[in-house]
């Protein structure tokens, strides 16, 4: 902390920050709360409140650190200071559950178990049960992360996550549906010979399941309920299967073998006409939040998964990876697996999967080849390759796409970054993230001036040839 800082909360309390606490003023309140809690590690109000605001800003390592230190206090005689109802060491594990570290979980679950004064502060008890299952799930799969090779990623808006989705013979078609009382997209997967379809819908009061329909000369039949291996009591949703018509993925909420929200599930139709029970699919694909909607291009080797981790309320990140039939697994040991499985990184070199589908998504012409809107004068618009009338102007136009496809890339990573300042409190962190989003608007400045002058240079070009 910088001498200034320090002069500036020299006079400020802990009742200081519990106001703005109360005002949910968290980054001020959290900057007095860290104050006191360095000083004076001891203290258990400001470690208590500091945890509290990290953990919910998904500071996870600093929570951890704050929370500890309240654990290992005396805080069975501090009852005030637990305003939100919630034990101490119930908000540790918690911290611990979302920084993947499950074996502490498990630990930290099974001591506020034996506990019964600490059980006393928490309010839920199924909720410690829910944790512990949870952190049992994941602390199975560190063990067996597979090796993934990630193309691309992009943030969409939730109701928007179909325009980065492809559709086609080959995969198959997916749209949406809406049902009153549900809150959330019912998807419905249709195969690429449009002989059947999976549909997701709700079913009375246990929540959303998936059914079968195949496709007759008179039309769709009945929907028929799929086998209690797939749907559970609680909700399942985004189906997909792959073209053998065996091999069945789709997201679910069940209570057995899931590590948190929505996980992916894999299953197999069975020669009775039955699915097996279905397997996790595990990390880094699935996560403590949402993770949903994958779907494999066979043909192209490319699948897609969509996430909430580390996202605003209504935003959502789709991956698009390289899709392989066998698996290849990090070392039990390896250390980088578990920073792997946290930090989805794009190592498959610079791709523009996702916006290429979308662009093909949102046009509204049904032609095959490659379209686009140029605009050479006032009269005149391209909207494919054969309409360049000079050769130079034509190689000049693809340079200047390729170079719109990195300002898009790049507007994506600002968008990415922005985010994590917007929802860090830490002032050091953000000051990093600070300087990130200024090289980063810095290349984006640059490659859009050289993008502007490009499209004059291709505009003079075909002018000059009478355009």
């Amino acid at each position: 902390m910088s001498y200034s800082l320090s002069l500036m909360l020299s006079g400020q309390t802990i009742d200081d920050g519990i106001e703005l606490y109360k005002n949910k003023e968290y980054e001020s309140a959290l900057i007095i709360f860290e104050s006191i809690a360095d000083t004076k590690k001891g203290n258990i109000v400001a470690n208590y409140f500091a945890g509290i605001i990290c953990l919910s800003h998904n500071n996870f390592g600093k929570a951890i650190t704050h929370l500890k230190r309240v654990v290992q206090g005396n805080f069975l005689q501090q009852k005030d200071i637990l305003t939100e109802g919630k034990s101490p060491r119930m908000l540790l594990a918690t911290a611990y559950y979302y920084d993947y570290q499950f074996a502490s979980v498990i630990d930290e679950l099974q001591r506020l178990k034996e506990s019964s004064k600490e059980m006393a502060q928490v309010s839920d008890h199924k909720s410690v049960d829910d944790l512990m299952s949870k952190a049992q799930v994941g602390n199975k799969m560190i063990g067996h992360i597979e090796k993934v090779v990630f193309l691309d990623s992009v943030i969409v808006d939730k109701n928007e996550l179909l325009q980065v989705y492809p559709s086609d013979e080959n995969i198959g078609y997916i749209s949406s549906q809406k049902e009153d009382d549900v809150a959330q997209q019912l998807m419905v997967f249709v195969s690429g010979k449009k002989d059947f379809r999976i549909i997701a819908k709700q079913n009375h009061d246990r929540g959303t399941d998936l059914y079968h329909s195949n496709r007759y000369l008179s039309g769709w039949s009945n929907p028929i309920l799929l086998s209690e291996n797939i749907n559970s009591t609680e909700d399942e949703n985004y189906p997909f299967m792959l073209s053998d018509g065996i091999t069945l993925f789709f997201a679910s909420k069940r209570a057995d073998n899931n590590l948190g929200g929505y996980d992916i599930f894999m299953a197999g139709l069975a020669s009775d006409g039955n699915f097996l029970k279905p397997q996790n699919i595990g990390m880094p694909f699935n996560s403590p939040a949402n993770d949903y909607m994958l779907i494999v291009d066979e043909v192209r080797h490319i699948g897609y998964f969509a996430t909430d981790r580390n996202m605003p309320k209504d935003k959502v990140i789709v991956y698009a990876y390289r899709y392989t039939p066998t698996k290849e697994l990090w070392g039990k040991e390896d250390s980088l697996a578990i920073l792997y499985a946290k930090n989805i990184v794009i190592d498959g070199g610079k791709t523009s999967v996702l916006h290429n589908i979308r662009q093909k998504n949102t046009t509204t012409s049904i032609s095959t080849d490659h379209t686009f809107n140029f605009i050479v004068n006032h009269t005149t618009v391209y909207h494919q390759y054969s309409d360049f009338t000079n050769e130079v102007a034509l190689s000049r136009f693809k340079d200047w796409e390729a170079l719109e496809s990195q300002i898009y890339t790049l507007q994506q990573q600002l968008l990415s970054v922005r985010m994590k300042y917007h929802n860090h409190l830490d002032i050091y962190e953000k000051e990093k993230l600070g300087q990130v989003i200024a090289t980063t608007e810095k290349e984006y400045k640059a490659l859009t001036t050289k993008a502007n002058r490009l499209a004059k240079e291709v505009r003079l070009l075909e002018r000059g040839n009478g355009r």
